[in-house]
């Protein structure tokens, strides 16, 4: 299947008692598909090219990449509501790409790879604040991949374009930043998705290394794993 044609959302259902570790690693569980909505288009709970999606305060959020919005609903499927448009003025868009909740689930990052920043609304698309421009430096992107909060508000940006993690303050604050180009632990070649676990560890997509690194901000850098090529939508 190309992902890059999918246009409808599929809500999977998980139905488990786990015992241990041991239980999910033997496939003891079983995927049921419940429901799924959405079909190619620009209307209300259409879309061009289905890219994110979150959980954010009991709704479902989507990446309406193409038609430069975002959409949520209920987890029936029922349409809530949407913000944004093509273009780079507050609240516009120009291919949305990821979204991510913030530690107390009231705002939402949603990183643009065109517009080459981030900003951050709350759930119901009010604009609050933006940062990041193209470039090179501290606090500018290009073409980011990925975002992901830390329980203490942290946010950790992929910064594909450059080959580097950025992390900043819930508003924008510049905080630091680690990694280079290459294939040696702590480079990159293109990180393109991130994610932090529940203690602070920080997980990165590295596509064309087709792997998995694993960092510990405080201590360094953690044994990085190697995986295919991470499942991504584009």
């Amino acid at each position: 299947m190309n992902l890059r044609r999918l246009h409808s959302i599929i809500i999977l259902a998980a139905l488990f008692f786990v015992a241990g570790a041991d239980l999910l690693a033997a496939g003891s569980f079983t995927a049921i598909f419940v429901r799924k909505w959405g079909t190619a288009g620009s209307g209300d709970g259409q879309y061009n090219a289905t890219h994110g999606i979150g959980f954010i305060g009991g709704n479902v959020y989507a990446v309406d990449k193409v038609n430069h919005r975002i959409q949520y609903f209920d987890t029936n499927g029922s349409f809530l509501g949407k913000w944004g448009s093509y273009g780079s003025a507050d609240g516009e868009f120009t291919s949305p790409a990821v979204i991510a909740p913030s530690a107390d689930g009231t705002r939402i990052y949603v990183i643009e790879r065109d517009n080459h920043r981030l900003q951050h609304f709350t759930t119901a698309g009010t604009f609050q604040g933006k940062w990041g421009s193209q470039g090179s430096g501290d606090g500018q992107f290009q073409s980011p991949g990925g975002v992901a909060v830390q329980s203490d508000d942290t946010v950790y940006v992929a910064d594909q374009g450059n080959n580097r993690i950025q992390y900043f303050s819930s508003t924008g604050t510049f905080l630091g930043k680690w990694g280079s180009t290459g294939s040696a632990d702590g480079q990159f070649d293109q990180p393109i998705s991130i994610a932090v676990s529940s203690i602070g560890q920080v997980y990165v997509a590295d596509k064309e290394n087709h792997r998995i690194q694993q960092f510990l901000i405080d201590t360094g850098i953690a044994p990085s794993h190697t995986l295919y090529l991470p499942l991504v939508i584009r």
